[in-house]
């Protein structure tokens, strides 16, 4: 007779919360110093590399917002992880009992902030030093040299405050959230609309905004050095590729955070929107803006734009996408698992 084949034993909390912060951290810290650093030094062009300002705020803005970004990606792959059953309370770890559960923006961002704040003002002081020193704006280094540099000097602070905020403040966070997922459902779930803008829309929309600024400025002035001029074909494709990705990564990401909000009551069932209709809608939108741009500035015989006006317009695609990004994702993730829970 054969054996039945015994279940693997879970995760307790403090060993989920030691691989993520071996492993998991790691991993984000990685895929981050790979592709923002690529973006901005090498992808939209290498001409401005060499300028400090560019350095200056580049750092600044790696320092204060890969932290939120990295942070809320672990809570949110932790709380997903606990619904999937690869973790559980074990004694005598922590149940801290709590009467209502910030949001998680409120519960990362102010320490996140006064981390990254530190490194942020030590890199822009030490490069005015260098300009104070040197009567210098520009640093003479090879591209490729600046790019390595650029990766560097970021990945090294950052995987530093991404660890510490997992070592001292995941356990308790997580500990939380299983204690709240024990209580009794909300009576009444929160507006849908102040959970989308506080919880989803405002924290994303201004994070990308800071993020596309530097990237499309610098790669606007890039390409106005090489080819002269922005055409409408250059403005085209940066409208739809800003779009295509930011509408990609904010659906998944707002699908796999009101997973856990379906089970904590925060949010209703309201309509369904299936998932296959959401990923056409990503594939679509993107199109139909780059062709109103394209075919707009034909209508008004505009051959060449600005690097002000350019970059004004891809900021409010990418604020655009990410509110759309985020409200395809809330949809249909809440759709599918209350589709998973009614199942059970």
């Amino acid at each position: 007779m054969e054996k039945e084949p015994t279940a693997k034993p879970k995760k307790g909390l403090n060993e989920w919360v030691k691989n993520q912060l071996h492993i998991g951290n790691s991993i984000r810290n990685i895929t981050n110093f790979v592709i923002f650093p690529a973006l901005v030094f090498w992808l939209v062009g290498q001409f401005y590399n060499d300028l400090v300002l560019v350095f200056q705020a580049f750092l600044v803005i790696y320092f204060i917002i890969m932290p939120l970004i990295m942070t809320n990606d672990a809570i949110i792959e932790s709380e997903n992880a606990y619904l999937d059953g690869k973790w559980e309370i074990k004694e005598p770890e922590p149940a801290k009992e709590i009467e209502k559960r910030p949001t998680i923006w409120r519960r990362i961002t102010p320490k996140l902030l006064i981390f990254g704040a530190i490194p942020a003002a030590f890199s822009y002081l030490i490069f005015w030093i260098y300009i104070w020193v040197t009567r210098s704006n520009v640093i003479p280094l090879d591209p490729w040299v600046l790019l390595f540099l650029a990766a560097i000097i970021a990945l090294i602070p950052t995987w530093i405050i991404s660890y510490l905020w997992i070592k001292h403040y995941l356990v308790k966070d997580l500990a939380a959230f299983v204690s709240s997922m024990s209580q009794p459902k909300r009576v009444q779930p929160e507006l849908a609309l102040r959970y989308f803008v506080w919880e989803h829309a405002l924290p994303w929309v201004v994070i990308l905004i800071i993020l596309n600024l530097i990237i499309n400025l610098k790669g606007f002035a890039e390409n106005a050095q090489v080819d002269g001029i922005i055409n409408p074909g250059d403005l085209t494709w940066s409208v739809w590729i800003t779009s295509f990705v930011l509408l990609a990564w904010m659906f998944l990401s707002a699908w796999n955070q009101v997973r856990a909000d379906v089970h904590l009551g925060r949010v209703k069932e309201g309509k369904p929107l299936s998932t296959w209709l959401a990923v056409i809608l990503i594939l679509v939108i993107p199109i139909v803006a780059g062709a109103i741009v394209y075919f707009g500035a034909m209508l008004l015989s505009i051959t060449t734009f600005t690097v002000d006006f350019s970059t004004g317009l891809i900021l409010i695609v990418a604020g655009s996408s990410g509110a759309l990004g985020r409200f395809f994702g809330i949809a249909s993730g809440k759709t599918k698992e209350f589709k998973k829970i009614s199942s059970k």
